[in-house]
């Protein structure tokens, strides 16, 4: 009796741990940046600035948006006679100061 009750226990353990691993899990948590612009800062261009490490340096040492477009979006927007490829160096412009919150999917 001990035999088939230890049996039976085996084959539920079995079939519970068969059922839990044919379960679809959430994979791992991703966190992901919302970005809103809450000022604008003019700043001088120096030799090797670009648009994305003047926005890393104005926004606490990292980028603000994972969208690099929507970044390079806002800036033509802000100075829009100018290219965000081709920045003069000495030359004065506007960039975004974002408020960045992580959001959790």
């Amino acid at each position: 009796m001990k035999r088939i009750a230890m049996f039976v226990l085996l084959i539920l353990i079995l079939l519970s741990v068969i059922s839990d691993l044919r379960t679809n899990r959430p994979g791992p948590i991703e966190q992901t940046k919302n970005a809103e612009i809450i000022a604008l800062q003019t700043y001088t261009i120096e030799a090797g600035d670009t648009v994305l490490s003047v926005l890393e340096t104005l926004n606490n040492g990292q980028l603000p948006h994972e969208n690099i477009e929507k970044m390079l979006k806002d800036f033509s927007y802000y100075n829009s006679q100018s290219d965000p490829y081709e920045l003069e160096q000495g030359a004065q412009y506007y960039f975004p100061v974002y408020k960045v919150e992580l959001q959790t999917r």
